[in-house]
């Protein structure tokens, strides 16, 4: 199973950042015995995990040099890849670019924020062969 994870639009409602909005701190882990702060983003990435996707991409723009950065110093039983989405024209947009990859599952997660602030994941079966 793929997770993908639209994360290109720059989260103009919310600006100024000083982070892509999907790395903004929500709770935090333990980390060598030390409390760090988690992004938004990384409890998708393991809610997916935990759901059985063996690889999960991240939708990106090419400004989000920082979500790269943020999960290449972590490590998850899942392989985590990038696609890039030159223009935020949305999330049909955005699952037509990782279109590829899905294409190898029977089934894909999509991660998706919910109005109240709280995430779901659509599981989508493959439609075509």
């Amino acid at each position: 199973m793929i997770g993908i994870i639209p994360a290109a639009g720059a989260g103009e409602r919310i600006q100024p950042l000083g982070c892509s909005k999907e790395l903004l701190p929500v709770g935090s882990r333990i980390i060598h015995d030390r409390e760090r702060p988690k992004a938004v983003a990384e409890y998708l990435v393991e809610r997916m995990i935990a759901a059985g996707a063996d690889q999960i991409c991240l939708v990106i723009s090419s400004e989000k040099t920082d979500i790269v950065k943020y999960f290449s110093e972590r490590d998850y039983a899942a392989e985590l890849f990038y696609v890039l989405q030159p223009r935020p024209l949305g999330l049909c947009d955005a699952l037509f670019r990782a279109e590829a990859f899905a294409r190898q599952h029977q089934q894909v997660l999509i991660g998706l924020p919910t109005p109240s602030g709280s995430l779901r994941m659509p599981i989508v079966p493959r439609l075509m062969p």
